[in-house]
């Protein structure tokens, strides 16, 4: 039997760009529902466009996403959905493949949790990373307490895949309601980049990172040379980041994919970069880094 997908989509403005995502999803996933967490001011926004919102939606502040992800697997329990896996989206991202579900089905036979990018806490990574240093800088005081675990996990954001176990071991842990109150408050930019891939290492949840070459960066925007090695490569469903313009021509470009028609896509060498390789290696720590470093040990 066919696993059952749910995606849920986090949006903040932009209707336009909200429906041709509802419509990329449909024709590319073909989820069994579509979930839309409002985390914008506009009530108006997901009127009219056939899916689910979830009542957790709130405005979430930039930098933190955390109550995106647990909203809508606390809902999706509630009403006893019956879904396999559970795929987050930002708003910039567009998938590009069909099949993500027998993939998914495929790669994570043992794990609850994949995430482009996972790995754990080690001196190198730390090095290179600004915000894992700011996160193991308060890990003792603030964040193994509640997880249990000997060090953090990360995992980028966007594309998280979470099978139904994940949610839910995570709406029994012990820690939750106090794991949440946390990051809400934190200061470490995408920290939700920790909380989840590290609360699927506190659970067993086997995580593991995504196979082969991804479309996810955390810095690099789509151009029309990356979609041509992208539409190429196996491994690649989805894309972020994808420019909001409407004219952007990778959107325009995909949506003549969904469209049955083949875009002209010029060539463009080949530069493959992995996600933790987006954040680069400071040669020197200055005292305003050692400043901010020291806030963390003491504020979350």
């Amino acid at each position: 039997m066919t696993s059952k997908l749910v995606v849920a989509v986090l949006a903040h403005d932009s209707r336009p760009r909200l429906a041709e995502m509802v419509e990329n999803i449909r024709h590319f996933a073909t989820p069994e529902e579509i979930v839309v967490f409002n985390g914008g001011r506009d009530p108006q926004l997901v009127r009219g466009l056939r899916v689910g919102v979830c009542p957790y939606s709130e405005p979430l502040r930039y930098g933190n996403l955390v109550p995106f992800h647990v909203g809508v697997i606390r809902w999706l329990h509630e009403r006893s959905c019956d879904y396999d896996f559970l795929i987050t989206m930002d708003s910039d991202m567009l998938f590009v493949r069909t099949g993500v579900t027998e993939f998914a089905e495929h790669t994570m036979a043992d794990s609850e949790l994949m995430g482009v990018g996972y790995l754990r806490s080690n001196p190198w990574v730390e090095a290179r990373m600004i915000r894992l240093r700011r996160f193991n800088a308060g890990w003792r005081r603030w964040w193994q307490p509640l997880f249990g675990t000997e060090q953090a996990s990360w995992a980028m954001n966007p594309g998280l895949v979470f099978r139904r176990g994940f949610g839910e071991k995570a709406l029994r842990f012990a820690n939750l309601a106090k794991l949440l109150r946390l990051g809400r408050r934190s200061r470490v930019f995408g920290v939700e980049e920790f909380i989840y891939p590290t609360l699927a290492d506190a659970m067993g949840c086997d995580p593991l990172r995504y196979p082969g070459e991804s479309g996810v960066s955390t810095v690099h925007t789509v151009e029309p040379g990356d979609l041509r090695r992208y539409l190429d490569t196996e491994s690649v469903f989805f894309l972020h980041k994808v420019a909001m313009q409407e004219d952007d021509p990778v959107r325009l470009a995909v949506n003549e994919l969904r469209l049955g028609r083949a875009p002209e896509l010029p060539e463009a060498p080949r530069h493959d970069v992995q996600p933790q390789d987006t954040h680069p290696l400071e040669p020197t720590v200055g005292l305003s880094q050692r400043l901010k470093d020291l806030y963390f040990r003491f504020l979350p």
